[in-house]
């Protein structure tokens, strides 16, 4: 089976939900996962992958629930 183009950026974001992230990046939910169709540009996934980081950072310290 052929694994997804984006499916790091899938497993990392466990338990986060897609709002948070779309809503960081400034988009809408549904826009967000349409991203994740597709190949993303090095630079978009270099942000994306920040993004999900700091809000696991602020989910761990209380921060967002």
């Amino acid at each position: 089976m052929r694994k997804h183009s984006n499916e790091d950026i899938r497993s990392m974001s466990f338990r986060i939900p897609y709002r948070l992230i779309a809503d960081k990046l400034g988009i809408t939910t549904g826009a967000y996962m349409n991203m994740l169709v597709k190949p993303l540009k090095k630079e978009k996934h270099d942000q994306i992958v920040g993004i999900i980081e700091e809000l696991k950072e602020d989910i761990e310290h209380g921060i967002i629930r």
